[in-house]
């Protein structure tokens, strides 16, 4: 069976052909014969993931105890909305309150499944990506001060860290299916551009529950709100609104802003690279979200190079990569940080590489997101 599909000539997408051939299903349903039989069969595994999703969601019975506020950050789908940079924004909302913040994390894709405290030690210098995943390592530089606990059981860590009284509210990501903590503030990230890929379940689509689940959000934010599209989407925003009514909804953009080199520490703006040969590199579930920032700078990547979402580049990507960067004599690779501290540190790179700092900006209604915390936040700290 052939699990590739047809792509613009400058996309490449490495890693495995089925990643890629479920990416696409998922997200522009089916194009092909092929593509409607395999969709179907995988419509009649919906039912089985669906059951162990509620079997899961109902059969455990521990709760938190809590005494400090928790803002849960989530999505409907399997990524790709943005939920890193909204929860910096919140870190940095509850910071500036003079309030010490604790982050509730569970790692994905990191190999040590064993729980994780990264602190304001020095200890935080000798942190392995693989030991604690991509957004907690993140965090941990972009916070230096803000402790961060890393485990599924985040029942665990929330108890623990309240017993040690060391922080007065915690944010919480990726936790809007997580239903063993009470959570104080339920907020439901959602790609405007993109709302549900092709509408079903898992796994026939990217969906983890039915779109009726934004009942459960006290606040839904639209990410990505200023990226056009040639898809149609009005008919899944509608169904959208439906669900969602008197449910608050702010809009957001993710807003590119400069390039950093973090080996020589230079900066650049996007004027000073626009007219070299420029290869785009990411790892991320919605690569177009990346591409699309490049274009809004008015940069068009010679190639554009795919990974599957949270990769961990090998050697043998980096020999690939730099023969390739021969071969298209590419003068600079743009990625993002997520994927810069993915490559090996040992990586030798025949070209410079620039990471894409972003900024989180709501654009519409940011005042709401303001008084639900303060209204939050005013139940427990007096």
């Amino acid at each position: 069976m052939n699990f590739r599909r047809s792509k613009g000539e400058d996309i490449i997408e490495k890693g495995s052909n089925f990643y890629w051939y479920f990416w696409h299903l998922g997200n522009e349903g089916a194009k092909s014969i092929l593509d409607s039989i395999f969709l179907l069969a995988l419509k009649c595994l919906i039912p089985v993931y669906y059951f162990g999703f509620l079997l899961k969601r109902f059969s455990k019975t521990k709760n938190a105890v809590k005494k400090f506020p928790v803002i849960s950050v989530g999505n409907l789908t399997m990524g790709g909305t943005g939920k890193t940079p909204c929860v910096e924004l919140l870190v940095r909302k509850l910071s500036d309150k003079k309030l010490r913040v604790g982050l509730l994390t569970g790692g994905y894709a990191r190999k040590s499944k064993d729980n994780k405290k990264i602190t304001s030690s020095p200890a935080r210098e000798n942190i392995k990506i693989k030991d604690v995943g991509d957004e907690p390592y993140l965090f941990s530089k972009h916070f230096p001060s803000v402790p961060i606990f890393v485990s599924r059981d985040r029942v665990k860590s929330l108890s623990e860290a309240a017993q040690k009284q060391e922080c007065d509210v915690f944010v919480m990501d990726d936790a809007f299916q997580y239903h063993y903590i009470k959570k104080d503030l339920e907020i439901l990230l959602i790609n405007k551009r993109n709302p549900f890929g092709n509408g079903h379940l898992l796994p026939a689509g990217f969906l983890r529950e039915p779109i009726g689940s934004v009942k459960k959000a006290d606040l839904i934010i639209f990410t990505h709100c200023d990226e056009n599209t040639e898809n149609n989407n009005s008919f899944s925003i509608s169904i959208l609104s439906k669900q969602s009514a008197g449910i608050p909804v702010l809009e957001s953009v993710h807003e590119p802003l400069y390039f950093e080199d973090f080996v020589t520490g230079e900066k650049y703006q996007a004027g000073e690279i626009a007219n070299k040969r420029l290869l785009s590199l990411c790892s991320l579930a919605d690569p177009l979200s990346f591409e699309k920032s490049l274009k809004k700078l008015n940069l068009e990547p010679v190639k554009k190079v795919r990974f599957p979402d949270h990769y961990i580049y090998k050697s043998k990507d980096i020999g690939w990569l730099n023969d390739f960067i021969k071969k298209e004599n590419i003068d600079f690779i743009a990625t993002t940080e997520k994927d810069w501290v993915r490559l090996p540190k040992e990586a030798r790179i025949s070209t410079p590489v620039l990471c894409l700092i972003m900024d989180f900006k709501i654009t519409k209604s940011g005042e709401i997101l303001d008084k639900m915390i303060d209204k939050v936040l005013g139940k427990y700290i007096k």
